[in-house]
This record gives structure tokens, sequence and C-alpha cells, in this order.
């Protein structure tokens, strides 16, 4: 089979109804994308770039977890992820120092 012929077969197979989005895996894609989105605001601020976290997003409401190194990461991490375009509330159970575990 020729490149051309393998593209094009992908292509008519992403035309297929069990490759059609549903209402549960666009929802799954937004939060994924809205999560991204905020870690990515939290890894490009020079406050929290170094900070251990995870995001976690479900319809706007966003978790942030896991540990920073100052408390002007701590202070910082509300109003940087609060900003994002999306995020409807946020909660965030980071804590000061390597050891901090939920």
């Amino acid at each position: 089979m020729s490149v051309a012929g393998a593209c094009e077969t992908i292509a008519r197979m992403a035309e297929l109804e069990e490759f059609k989005p549903t209402a549960e895996s666009q929802k799954r894609f937004d939060d994924l994308r809205l999560s991204c989105r905020v870690w990515a605001a939290l890894s490009k601020s020079p406050e929290t770039r170094s900070a251990g976290i995870q995001v976690t997003a479900d319809g706007g409401d966003v978790l942030i977890r896991g540990s920073v190194g100052s408390s002007k990461a701590l202070e910082s991490i509300p109003r940087i992820a609060a900003a994002v375009e999306g995020v409807k509330s946020l909660r965030c159970e980071a804590g000061l120092g390597t050891d901090w575990y939920w």
C-alpha cells in the first residue's frame, strides 16, 4: 500500500460512526484540555514552575494537588489558575514541602 493510499484509508475510517465524538467523550476532552491549560499556566510562571502538582478538571471545577517549595508559590497557585479561561471553581490541596501528601 502506498503512503497516499494509507492516508486515504485512515481519513475514510475517521468518518465512520464509531470514531465520531459522543457527549461523554467531548466532556472528557474538554476536561483534559482545561486541566492542561491550567497546568501550562502554572508551569510558565516563575513562581510556580517548579511545583510538583497534578491538575484535574470536571466541568470547569478544577482541583490542584501536590507540593510546592515555597509559601509564595502556594499563594500564587490559586491566582494563576483562576485566571485561566474556563475555570469556574478552584480547589487547591497543594502543600508546602516535598513530603506533603494528601
